[in-house]
């Protein structure tokens, strides 16, 4: 016989077969037994009665502390060298083709101009890690700035 009939006949059938011969026969043998029901179960009334057995502690809330000041963190990434409309919609078309599209201009004082900026993050290396993925795919190099409220 030839080499080539051999081997397909053990990889397209020896093979299979070899893996799949239990599961078929106990399905075959299981045959009468299977049932097949989208019925959905009914809780039965001892688990019911078994909730009202439960004993909670009760916690007063007035004797719990008090937040006296919350600090909220965030980082963006700006780009102050990128000014107008031309190269602002320039920048944002280039974003949206790798993904990103949380974009707004951030402003840090009455007087000074508008930066569009990326974000915010919560993490500082999330941040660091998209600027690095922009500076690499669309060659514009940003900077991570700290937020806070």
């Amino acid at each position: 016989m030839n080499i080539k009939i051999i081997f397909k006949v053990f990889v397209f059938v020896l093979i299979p077969l070899y893996i799949f011969i239990n599961p078929t026969i106990e399905y075959l043998s299981n045959l009468n037994t299977i049932t097949y029901t989208l019925d959905v179960p009914t809780q039965s009334s001892e688990v019911r009665n078994n909730t009202d057995k439960i004993k909670f502690n009760k916690k007063d809330i007035l004797e719990s502390p008090k937040i006296e000041k919350a600090i909220v963190e965030s980082w963006v990434i700006t780009y102050p060298k990128i000014d107008g409309n031309k190269d602002i919609k320039l920048f944002i078309m280039k974003l949206e083709s790798i993904g990103i599209k949380s974009f707004f201009y951030v402003k840090k004082n009455e007087k000074s101009a508008k930066i569009i900026s990326i974000g915010p993050y919560v993490d500082r290396s999330m941040a660091t890690s998209i600027r690095e993925k922009i500076k690499r795919l669309i060659k514009y190099e940003g900077k991570v700035v700290r937020i806070n409220n």
